[in-house]
């Protein structure tokens, strides 16, 4: 299976679970925060989507027959700020890759208009489960599960999740969370 498919098998799939149309946000505004070279972003409808990555200028270049001429990329970080505020957020697979995970999820989530919806993965890890020194390299930020429940419950009165109960091949738990950004 290429890349792509696998990308919109694996993407569209983790998005169903939480038991939202695929074009719920049709009419709306998306932002994914991370989108690597193919996102959810890419198989989820909106009337305008953004996505950020750092690598986004070289993403587009070696990717450009996968990505989508419908929605702007951004690889700035600045650029973000200048984002109208979202209907619906999405940062997948992102905090623990970043040397400040607590700064991304508060610009992440400052991106999203109150009451607006996100949906958020993350690997978590646990005590008693070791991580490979070139693991560790590729993951600075990592956060446990009760850490990232925390954080949610600070921004976030409505949302669910699912935690996998088998740590993956790198001892890290698969967590997703999606709802609603609080009103306030």
């Amino acid at each position: 299976m290429d890349f792509f498919n696998h990308q919109q098998k694996f993407m569209t799939s983790c998005y169903l679970k939480t038991g939202w149309s695929i074009d719920k946000f049709r009419d709306q505004e998306i932002f994914e925060l991370g989108c690597g070279p193919v996102g959810m972003i890419e198989f989820v409808t909106g009337a305008k989507r953004f996505a950020f990555d750092p690598l986004n200028e070289y993403y587009s270049l070696l990717f450009k027959n996968l990505r989508s001429e419908q929605i702007k990329y951004l690889s700035n970080k600045d650029q973000i700020l200048c984002l109208p505020k979202v209907d619906f957020g999405i940062c997948f697979n992102v905090l623990d890759h970043t040397n400040d995970a607590q700064e991304w999820f508060g610009l992440f989530f400052n991106s999203i208009k109150p009451g607006g919806h996100f949906l958020m993965q993350v690997n978590t890890i646990k005590d008693g489960f070791e991580r490979t020194e070139e693991h560790n390299r590729m993951h600075p930020s990592p956060l446990k599960f009760e850490q990232v429940q925390d954080m949610l419950s600070k921004v976030a009165e409505n949302f669910d999740f699912e935690l996998a109960e088998e740590p993956s091949a790198d001892n890290e738990f698969f967590y997703m969370a999606w709802g609603q950004k609080s009103l306030i």
